[in-house]
């Protein structure tokens, strides 16, 4: 199974071809003015490094959220325009989870976090079972303060929310805090496209007009123009 994984949830993109679990080409960059236009390049130069043409691929796989508002309205649009020429299933994989599953194999509760702006994070937390990883509180944005009041077990903590506030939950938490290496605070394109083929094999993809992003909090960005897809 081929499949073309994209993210534009944070401040950066990230573009991955995998076949099977293996890498065939992967591209990213930070956002820049022109985000949508760099994400749609980079989806072209994958391609092209991968020798493959657009309709080679069995399935897409987008970040939809929790984000940035913009970042997460480029990334799904541009999965749909993809998905619904190419009549391919697209999986849309949560932010959180995506880093979560980074942080595997780990026997501690994980708490993912993500930068929500605005003195909150985006938050939830994860925990290992026989069954895989499972989300055991909802996606939301809370203050810093709110969210660690809800931590009470020794956990390990991970993404750039995570990251932005150690002191704070460090001081809060003390040795109850365990924090992942820094370079998974960022997430990683290739384990969503790992995570989007599973839920492809398994039938929980959806169709183009079905895909939706995970907002959360209302946004007061300007909307971007979407260029066409590949």
């Amino acid at each position: 199974m081929i499949v073309l994984a994209m993210d534009t949830a944070a401040l950066g993109f990230g573009v991955v071809v995998v076949e099977d679990g293996r890498v065939l080409a992967r591209e990213q960059g930070e956002r820049s003015r022109s985000h949508a236009r760099s994400l749609m390049d980079a989806v072209q130069n994958v391609l092209n490094e991968a020798g493959l043409k657009p309709v080679q691929m069995d399935g897409l796989a987008v970040t939809c959220g929790p984000g940035s508002f913009t970042g997460l309205r480029i990334g799904i649009a541009s999965a749909k325009g993809l998905a619904s020429a190419l009549n391919i299933p697209v999986y849309g994989v949560s932010t959180l989870y995506a880093l979560a599953k980074a942080a595997q194999p780990c026997n501690l509760p994980v708490q993912a976090a993500m930068d929500a702006r605005k003195g909150q994070v985006y938050a939830a937390e994860f925990r290992p079972g026989d069954n895989g990883l499972a989300q055991t509180s909802p996606e939301s944005a809370k203050s810093p303060e709110q969210w660690i009041r809800e931590v009470s077990e020794e956990s390990l903590f991970i993404g750039d929310g995570a990251a932005l506030y150690r002191e704070f939950i460090e001081a809060e938490l003390g040795g109850k805090a365990h924090f992942a290496p820094e370079d998974l605070n960022r997430i990683d394109i290739t384990v969503v496209a790992d995570i989007a083929a599973e839920a492809i094999k398994e039938g929980k993809a959806c169709s183009a007009a079905d895909l939706k992003a995970t907002y959360i909090r209302k946004s007061d960005a300007k909307l971007p123009k979407i260029p066409q897809a590949v």
